[in-house]
């Protein structure tokens, strides 16, 4: 086989990957595939690959990339060269026993100081205090028609956010924030709801599928079979969102494919979320968050009020409690230190 190691990385993706994998991940591919053709380790002939020549490749690649984006390339890379071991087109993987360069090795302390001390998740009390707040503004734009001019005044740079700049209606995005408060929900779960999803003689939130907000796709299946779940919620849950679909209802706002937070016609951004959110925030003085970290916010409460791992796990759609256990791993010790000192009183 004389194929170079980027032609033989096309011929396995499509061949192996593409078929079975989501839109979403066939970008991450392509984008290591353009990466290879364009590098001078994707010019080498399949079977004359060193394993000199891939970690120098690595080193190129991590002088500007952070640690988690060069584990995922190599995961991909890794995959290829397995199965390129396994067809016997190469006697060895030359991606085995390869170390990992990326930017964090270049850090000052300082730096290394910021990332850790980043802002992660609400504290209790800033969870409750925002929470007030967003309720307040959603019963605010409830008494509102869809094409209201609706601000959020910014008590920091006193000026004042308007939603005009948005295409989606301010009470979507109200909405789909509180979601994310009261559910840990993946954003693409939570845009992806519709009436049906909302159960409210059980007050389950059912999640069975994501909105493929980013190639417009529609409904697409979610993350993994873990994330097909019913998440319980609670009465307050159940009439905000009563009141949100008899206001869709009163002012006959056209929805897409019956998704209640995606507005007909109406290309949906990520970005859009966090920049009202960030807002909300700066307008009672909380240092502001991303919708993916309100998600850490709802775990990081549960394991604060003790809630079982697997609990935890299962109402936020992971496979089992390994990410909980590794993403809050200072605040689980903080409770068992609690726990130690209760066996230590109670002997």
């Amino acid at each position: 086989m004389n194929l170079t190691f980027a032609n033989y990385f096309k011929v396995w993706f499509e061949t192996y990957r593409e078929p079975k994998v989501r839109d979403v991940t066939i970008q991450k591919y392509l984008i290591v595939l353009d990466l290879l053709e364009n590098d001078e380790l994707g010019q080498i002939q399949l079977k004359k690959i060193k394993r000199k020549d891939v970690q120098e490749f690595f080193n190129r690649y991590g002088q500007t990339r952070r640690r988690q984006t060069v584990l995922d390339t190599k995961t991909y890379i890794n995959a290829s060269l397995l199965d390129a071991q396994h067809d016997g087109f190469i006697k060895i993987n030359p991606c085995a026993r390869i170390e990992v360069v990326s930017v964090e090795d270049r850090w000052t302390v300082a730096q290394r100081k910021a990332v850790r001390d980043e802002k992660k998740w609400l504290e209790i009390d800033e969870y409750k205090n925002f929470k007030r707040y967003l309720i307040g503004t959603i019963h605010v734009a409830l008494s509102q028609s869809p094409n209201a001019t609706f601000t959020i005044k910014d008590k920091r740079q006193e000026v004042a956010h308007s939603f005009n700049n948005y295409g989606w209606l301010p009470q979507m995005i109200l909405i789909a924030i509180y979601i994310a408060l009261k559910t840990g929900a993946r954003f693409s779960e939570i845009i992806g709801i519709t009436e049906e999803d909302i159960d409210f003689k059980n007050a389950i939130l059912n999640i069975d599928k994501t909105w493929d907000y980013k190639f417009g796709k529609k409904f697409i299946p979610t993350k993994n079979l873990s994330s097909i779940r019913q998440v319980l919620v609670d009465q307050e849950f159940l009439v905000i969102m009563q009141q949100y679909l008899e206001w869709m209802k009163k002012h006959e706002v056209q929805i897409d494919s019956g998704a209640i937070l995606v507005a007909e016609k109406v290309k949906i951004y990520n970005s859009t979320i966090n920049s009202v959110l960030k807002n909300l925030f700066l307008a009672i003085d909380i240092e502001p968050i991303s919708i993916h970290k309100l998600r850490h916010t709802q775990a990081s409460i549960l394991i604060a009020q003790k809630i079982s791992l697997q609990v935890i796990a299962k109402r936020l759609g992971h496979n089992d409690t390994t990410m909980i256990q590794q993403t809050y791993g200072h605040l689980l010790e903080s409770i068992e230190e609690e726990e130690n000192k209760k066996l230590l009183e109670l002997i």
